[in-house]
């Protein structure tokens, strides 16, 4: 499972988002939150080697601009244990403003990050998109690299074929595969 790990205070991503440490349920405390991150950057910071992931940040990215007025710099990381030693750094100098806002990491990173307190929250489940998760078919989505996940990390990915659609577009989306095959053939393009 790929994760959304969050360590301060701002809104995220499409549906993905970072609140303070009193997590709001209602609605018109959840639209506080998207008025107060309006105009905000955050730097996500994820492996850059893919053209695919980085075009789909990249989309992202755009969405969160378009939908929250908020601003997704991607910073492209080579190598996790660098990044987790840069915030290691910025907390040992007292810093509580550090230049890591979201992380999308792997199991071992993330169980490094928890052990080290680096992380912040517990913030999923008190996201709005996070009643969709579904973590009785996925209990990874609660455990990571055999560690509870405590609240700390958004699932943003699973290792699975993911289709995205235009309802515009397609108002009627295949809901099957056999639908699916026959969508396939019927618009090769």
């Amino acid at each position: 499972m790929q994760t959304l790990i969050a360590r301060r205070h701002l809104l995220a991503l499409i549906g993905t988002t970072i609140a303070t440490p009193a997590f709001p349920q209602s609605t018109s405390a959840w639209s506080t939150i998207e008025a107060k991150a309006k105009g905000q950057t955050v730097y996500f910071n994820a492996w850059g080697g893919s053209e695919t992931i980085n075009a789909y940040i990249q989309w992202a990215a755009g969405e969160a601009q378009k939908r929250f007025g908020v601003t997704v710099q991607h910073v492209k990381i080579a190598d996790a244990p660098d990044m987790i030693k840069r915030v290691r750094n910025e907390k040992a100098a007292g810093k509580t403003n550090g230049s890591v806002d979201l992380v999308w990491i792997n199991g071992e990173n993330f169980l490094t990050m928890k052990r080290e307190g680096l992380l912040f929250g517990p913030f999923a489940e008190s996201l709005p998109s996070y009643a969709k998760v579904d973590v009785q078919g996925k209990p990874t989505t609660r455990l990571d690299f055999a560690e509870p996940t405590d609240g700390l990390e958004a699932p943003w990915g699973m290792a699975q074929l993911t289709f995205m659609v235009d309802s515009k577009r397609t108002p009627k989306p295949p809901q099957s595969l056999a639908e699916l095959q026959a969508f396939a053939k019927a618009n090769p393009s």
